[in-house]
């Protein structure tokens, strides 16, 4: 992938990640799914932040991820 595709994705994930911020939800089960998806979000935004050799912003979603799921 090219560089600008990168940061596409970077922008894409980071506005995901907004978005299910900002998600009021109805119950557990729906919170549940909000924080797997979370997770996938932030290590993907670290994936590409580290293939653009951004490693702050990659530490970031590391410990986001960490944040959701401590084993991971």
């Amino acid at each position: 992938m090219r560089r600008e595709e990168w940061k596409l994705a970077v922008r894409h994930y980071e506005r995901g990640v907004r978005l299910l911020e900002e998600t009021s939800l109805a119950n557990e089960v729906e919170e549940a799914r909000r924080q797997q998806l979370m997770l996938k979000l932030q290590l993907n935004l670290a994936h590409c932040c580290l293939k653009l050799k951004w490693p702050k912003r990659a530490c970031t979603a590391c410990r986001e991820a960490l944040n959701i799921e401590g084993n991971n």
